[in-house]
């Protein structure tokens, strides 16, 4: 009897895109699932830039440049080492520990790694001090196509969390 008690799924939590809901529940609508829909706000602002960062000289503090693929994160590191920025790094294949140690040296304040260059790996569960996210590019291989605004959306608000050092992203 405790047995299935225990293996009984009580609620299920989905966060996700606002487009996805009729999707949802069209897929609960036939086994007699309800759905019950909560909307939350962003509790700091989020702005799009009007214009493109146009050369990496333009990079600042707190900046994270998102690039799908490792071939384009060390392409970019490179070039931030050429003008004297030591950026950290994070993509999905480094260790937990990896991701972890560059995720500290960008958040203190006292290292001078204060620039990020990743993969959308950044939005996995780590907390980061970033001001802005710039797309290195908004195609993602191995496709060659555009990233879907959900995905960017998800990926830009990474920037300015609240709790953050930055208060705006």
């Amino acid at each position: 009897m405790i047995w299935s008690w225990s293996r009984m799924i009580v609620k299920v939590h989905l966060c996700g895109e606002p487009s996805a809901i009729n999707i949802v529940r069209e897929l609960l609508n036939p086994i007699g699932e309800h759905v019950e829909v909560n909307e939350y706000k962003r509790k700091t602002s989020l702005s799009v830039a009007s214009h493109a960062l146009g050369s990496l000289d333009n990079v600042q503090d707190g900046d994270c440049i998102v690039c799908f693929s490792r071939r384009a994160i060390f392409n970019v590191t490179k070039q931030l080492e050429k003008i004297g920025i030591k950026p950290a790094v994070i993509y999905g294949d480094l260790p937990p520990g990896t991701k972890l140690s560059q995720a500290s040296k960008f958040n203190d304040p006292n290292n001078s790694t204060n620039v990020l260059v990743a993969t959308d790996a950044v939005g996995m569960g780590l907390n980061l001090n970033i001001r802005r996210m710039i797309f290195n590019s908004v195609i993602k291989p191995p496709n060659g196509e555009l990233i879907p605004n959900y995905a960017a959306l998800q990926i830009a608000g990474r920037a300015g969390r609240y709790g953050s050092v930055y208060e705006e992203g």
